[in-house]
């Protein structure tokens, strides 16, 4: 994946956005990320529909569970508020509180690994 962002970088010398929209220097719309997004599920025999939307949301949940900086999501989200980015910490620390009170059992090996994995917003005390 690497070189191939290599190779395209080198081809088309993005500016401001990596991928531009339609006209230069412009981003993508919604409908057009909609369009490529359906087209790539297709391609790859997915079958559920997922919004471009629902992968943003993906993407927040992963690089929050490898411990990822929240201030380096903010930036990556473009939220120009940390206010807006805290949401998904909660929203993190309820879906992982689901889990283990679903799993039931302490020691279960999933409820461990999570454990591990979500100690920093297991943590976090929200107002």
């Amino acid at each position: 994946m690497a070189n191939g962002l290599k190779a395209y970088i080198g081809r088309y010398h993005p500016g401001k956005y990596l991928i531009n929209g339609y006209e230069k220097a412009k981003s993508y719309s919604r409908s057009s990320v909609s369009k490529v997004l359906i087209r790539a599920q297709g391609r790859a025999g997915i079958n559920k529909h997922k919004t471009s939307h629902g992968l943003r949301h993906s993407f927040v949940f992963h690089f929050l569970e490898q411990g990822g900086n929240i201030l380096q999501l903010k930036d990556q989200l473009g939220h120009s508020s940390l206010q807006s980015t805290l949401i998904y910490l909660r929203v993190a620390k309820a879906r992982y509180e689901d889990l283990r009170s679903s799993l039931g059992k302490k020691n279960h090996p999933c409820t461990k690994q999570k454990i591990l994995t979500w100690n920093k917003i297991k943590r976090i005390q929200f107002p």
